[in-house]
């Protein structure tokens, strides 16, 4: 199909201040309907589409099965993981015509383990991985830029099952080396790896790729290094170089901790003016 044929307009003025959004307008890839709600137009539907190729290709060659949860889900499932109050207005609540609460998954860690207890009865069955490519809802209180955050988005989320730690760490790893073929086939090779804390997903290890740019907001050391597996410490010698963010200096900067003890200061008006008061 020609240009002058798709849908869309397509501008030679800046229309946003942030330059992916901007280029994205511009080229008519996407309409904002809403704060951090867009239309994806012909051409963006195209390069998603590609997307989707490569990821339920790359969940396929570690054994994943595609499954589809529900958008809506009743308040009882969360409220069974307790994250129904935990988590606050980033949820997406609503009650349907019979009064019952509702809400909008934001992620589906309640729904798989649903799933898992009426599909998954024996021991045989594990380990498994289930994924799933939907749309998903999440109230983000500072929607900008665009497609790089948004309310509403297309996520690619995948949950296993194992009966075991041993088999949970061996098949993090392979999800791990998923994810980078997954950056590389789709010509993103500025990617890093940059251990994060899992916040409200729980867990022990947890990984976040973060793509290197002049525009981003978040700032990393990063050192050339060799790592056997992202569950383990890195393993000089080992083959595989890769970046990864160095870590951080201040935990030996920090003096060793003194013990407490107490005494008696009966004119001392203030903490701060008490004798061998310190900051900490």
């Amino acid at each position: 199909m020609k240009v002058s044929q798709l849908l869309g307009e397509r501008y030679k003025d800046r229309v946003a201040d942030i330059e992916s959004q901007n280029l994205m307008t511009r080229g008519g890839y996407m309409k904002q309907v809403g704060n951090g709600i867009y239309s994806l137009l012909p051409p963006a539907t195209r390069i998603q589409r590609k997307i989707e190729k490569i990821l339920r290709e790359e969940m396929d060659r570690i054994d994943g099965q595609e499954v589809l949860f529900p958008v809506a889900m009743p308040a009882s499932l969360w409220q069974s993981s307790g994250r129904w109050d935990s988590i606050g207005s980033e949820l997406l609540r609503f009650k349907d015509r019979s009064g019952a609460d509702m809400c909008l998954g934001m992620t589906h860690e309640e729904a798989a383990v649903h799933m898992a207890n009426n599909i998954a009865g024996t021991y045989q069955k594990y380990p498994f991985m289930i994924y799933q490519i939907q749309t998903k809802f999440r109230d983000e209180p500072r929607a900008r830029g665009g497609l790089i955050r948004v309310r509403e988005f297309t996520m690619k989320d995948a949950y296993s099952f194992h009966t075991s730690q041993a088999d949970l760490e061996k098949y993090y790893d392979r999800c791990y080396r998923a994810y980078e073929r997954i950056y590389a086939r789709a010509g993103i090779p500025e990617v890093i790896a940059v251990k994060s804390d899992s916040g409200m997903m729980g867990g022990k290890v947890s990984h976040e790729f973060m793509l290197l740019t002049d525009i981003g907001e978040d700032t990393s050391t990063t050192r050339r290094t060799r790592c056997k597996s992202p569950w383990r410490p890195c393993t000089p010698g080992k083959p595989r170089p890769s970046r990864t963010c160095a870590p951080s200096w201040a935990a030996s900067l920090r003096s060793p901790a003194r013990p407490w003890s107490t005494s008696a200061t009966p004119t001392t008006a203030s903490c701060s003016s008490s004798p061998g008061a310190t900051s900490r």
